[in-house]
């Protein structure tokens, strides 16, 4: 990054400049993209269908879509089936029109005007008389410009070990009012820097970065050519430009909603990250420790946040949305404006490569994103009138000074084997190691949080100071009905939880598999149960710990079958979950004391095997079998379907774990071997797991195989299953060895 010249330059507060424009405000385009329609839809895949054309969508209404089209494009839509309501054929002059009726309904004595890129890079440098403002070129565009950026801190030169805040904006040229908010943002910061408390406090600890105009190629083209223009001003090299830089990151990028054509509003460039703006973001984005970003557009007035590409939750849901409703709040207590959570309607715009995904999806980082004043397109649209920007910017600057604060606070987890920092409990887990020790600040987490079958310790910043225990709170608010930590196929040691107060969910915490320790805790939830523990491992060890509630053993809903193995003598193996005792042909030897937990069977390899009734079919959807075995020799059924496959199996030549379990149709890709050898003499447990997509394979714990791509199903069947032999009861599938405790379940689980 360059340090720029400094250059004086006089800004008001509220970055009032009464300038003279490039060049008319409203600019004949250089196509003939100016009909705005209304496009009737009766349900989400009419209005995918749309979004999928890559037409300039501006609005989606309860019965239609707003889009600005050319003829050409009108025509296929009409094509395809949608009637069609035309608004105006000259959406120029009817946003024009707009925003004069705007503009006398809503006039100021000295209205705010909208900003040249030169104006804004003058402003930026003036903010370096305050002291705690440096302004950078974090990079540079097709057409040559550079990108600036401003960082207010109590040392705006120095990379100080703080925690950092990232506003964007313009990165869609149209969208004006998005420079003109995070410039808000700036100016107050650094003129009220020594006069207000609160200000002081966040600049001393955080660094504060913004970006003002991410796409200046574009913005200039929209200035002086096309008010309407939406992309950068990549030359695609076939008579198109642009690449719309919100598609354009490279967190699944590439989605259905990313055009590949390259003349599409919301064209997704050649590669993920090809365009140098967005380089410029992401260089600077991974230099720094951001705990939240914003980024600005317009128009609609709603709140955003991952995920975008899918309609899946995050991890971290309860704890955006709860940030987002706050948000919100503090917009309307401010100036009685409503937005709106993006999720209530996102279900019909889904967004692939986009900023927040990335930065949450990537490096954990709080994101949003804020579309702007006004609220439909009869109020202005992308020309929101002058005399809108001042109370745009102030009615969002609460909003912002609290994501500053969110950053500022010390919210942060410390992984201290390996010295990370994160601003996420999940995150930090996600990446430690087996053995690592976790600690987390005082805070509110509200977050529910999975140990994902690692050892590891998360504790408080000092577990013995009941202070500290109280004020380092793990919660789950609102309708969730999950535990808040759930800790599973945990052992050698197990995990620990200390200092910690843990509340709300169904269930505080659920352990299942696992061996725990969980020691000078405070836990409730909002059932009768605090501590719940499945029947699979023993109860966890509970220290010094006020229980808020009962701590019970419960059955595991999804265990739907169980053979323990654990008999002395009979014909029968006992299922202790449903009817599907198996009954044992040959003659298999109980062996009380010579299994893995508990008794075994043994098989001899000639003519010993065990049959049992329809357990599941394989193409009902996600199931799991695991069991415990012993080996040393190659090639032989461990558990399979009597007109189906062999589910756990080993191959001829290495005794390496397998599965014939495959999909139906031509298309089958047969089964998947492992490279884990099982037949070596030694106890393993083995299990395959199917979760609708994929087939994983297990060892002892470790994923060993995993499918490359989703398959579309497994093949059915409604057979019972055998212990110890194939499908066919071929004498070459018989196995030989011991075979002990085997559990099937109706979901996808691990060792």
């Amino acid at each position: 990054m360059e340090r720029s010249e400094r250059i004086r330059f006089n800004l008001v507060v509220i970055w009032v400049i009464v300038g003279v424009l490039a060049s008319a405000l409203y600019a004949t385009p250089p196509s003939d993209r100016c009909i705005l329609i209304k496009a009737q839809v009766t349900n989400k895949d009419d209005a995918e269908a749309l979004v999928n054309m890559g037409l300039d969508i501006w609005e989606f209404q309860q019965d239609g879509v707003i889009v600005r089209v050319t003829d050409n494009e009108r025509e296929q839509i009409q094509e395809s089936g949608f009637i069609i309501e035309i608004i105006t054929e000259d959406v120029y002059e009817y946003l024009e029109t707009i925003s004069k009726e705007q503009n006398s309904l809503f006039a100021e004595p000295t209205p705010a005007k909208y900003h040249s890129h030169d104006e804004v890079i003058a402003g930026l440098i003036a903010l370096e008389d305050s002291g705690v403002a440096q302004t950078y070129i974090i990079g540079n565009t097709h057409e040559g410009r550079d990108i600036w950026a401003v960082k207010i801190s109590d040392n705006p030169s120095d990379a100080e070990d703080e925690p950092g805040a990232l506003f964007m904006g313009c990165q869609h040229a149209r969208e004006w009012i998005a420079i003109e908010v995070p410039l808000y943002i700036a100016q107050f910061l650094a003129d009220n820097y020594e006069t207000d408390a609160e200000v002081k406090h966040l600049v001393d600890n955080s660094e504060i970065w913004i970006v003002p105009v991410v796409n200046p190629d574009g913005y200039e083209y929209s200035r002086t050519v096309d008010r309407m223009w939406r992309k950068n001003r990549r030359d695609n090299g076939d008579g198109t430009f642009g690449v719309d830089l919100n598609r354009n990151y490279g967190y699944m990028w590439g989605g259905a909603d990313a055009a590949r054509n390259t003349s599409a509003e919301n064209y997704r460039g050649p590669s993920a990250f090809s365009e140098p703006e967005i380089q410029a973001v992401r260089d600077l984005v991974s230099a720094y420790d951001f705990r939240v970003l914003m980024t600005y557009h317009s128009f609609g007035q709603t709140v955003g946040y991952p995920w975008a590409y899918t309609l899946e939750p995050s991890l971290d849901e309860p704890m955006f949305s709860d940030m987002t409703y706050s948000m919100i709040e503090l917009i309307y207590h401010t100036s009685g404006t409503t937005y709106v959570n993006w999720k209530d309607w996102s279900e019909t715009y889904l967004l692939s490569g986009e900023t927040a995904d990335w930065s949450y999806g990537e490096f954990g980082i709080y994101s949003f994103g804020i579309e702007l004043r006004p609220m439909t397109f009869g109020q202005g649209g992308f020309v929101l009138p002058e005399s809108q920007i001042t109370p745009t910017c102030m009615e969002n600057l609460p909003a912002a000074l609290y994501l500053i604060s969110f950053a500022a606070a010390d919210y942060g987890i410390k992984n201290l084997t390996t010295g990370k920092t994160y601003s996420n409990i999940q995150f930090a887990i996600n990446d430690a190691n087996d053995g690592d020790e976790i600690v987390v600040n005082p805070g509110v987490y509200h977050e529910n949080i999975s140990f994902v079958d690692k050892n590891l310790t998360l504790r408080s910043t000092d577990p013995n100071d009941p202070a500290v225990v109280a004020s380092t709170v793990i919660d789950i608010e609102g309708p969730y009905q999950g535990s808040v930590i759930t800790l599973s196929g945990i052992r050698d040691g197990g995990c620990v939880l200390a200092g910690l107060t843990i509340t709300g969910g169904q269930v505080s915490i659920s352990c299942c598999n696992v061996s725990a320790t969980i020691r000078n805790c405070t836990v409730g939830s909002n059932g009768p149960n605090a501590i719940e523990f499945w029947q699979d491992y023993e109860p966890p060890t509970i220290i010094d710990c006020a229980v808020l509630g009962h701590v019970v053993e419960v059955d595991d809903p999804t265990l739907v079958a169980h053979w323990a193995l654990d008999e002395t003598e009979g014909s029968i193996a006992k299922d202790s979950i449903g009817d599907n005792d198996g009954v044992l042909f040959g003659e298999p030897l109980w062996q009380p004391d010579g299994g893995m937990v508990a008794g075994a069977l043994q098989f001899d390899g000639i003519d010993d095997h065990v049959s049992t009734e329809l357990v599941l079919n394989p193409a009902d959807g996600p199931f799991s079998v695991l069991t415990w075995i012993t080996s040393d020799a190659p090639g032989q059924a461990v558990l399979s379907q009597s007109d189906g496959a062999s589910w756990l199996c080993t191959d001829s030549v290495e005794g390496c774990l397998m599965t014939e379990l495959t999909n139906p149709g031509r298309s089958s890709v047969g089964p998947m071997l492992s490279q884990a050898n099982i037949t070596d003499g030694e106890w393993h447990r083995i299990g395959l797991a199917w979760d609708g997509s994929y087939r994983h394979l297990y060892v002892d714990g470790t994923e060993v195989a995993k499918d490359a791509t989703p398959l579309s199903g497994l093949k059915g069947a409604l057979g019972g299953l055998y212990f110890g032999a194939g499908s066919t009861l071929a004498h070459s599938t018989l196995w030989a060895g011991l075979i002990d405790d085997i559990r099937i379940y109706n979901r996808a689980v691990s060792p």
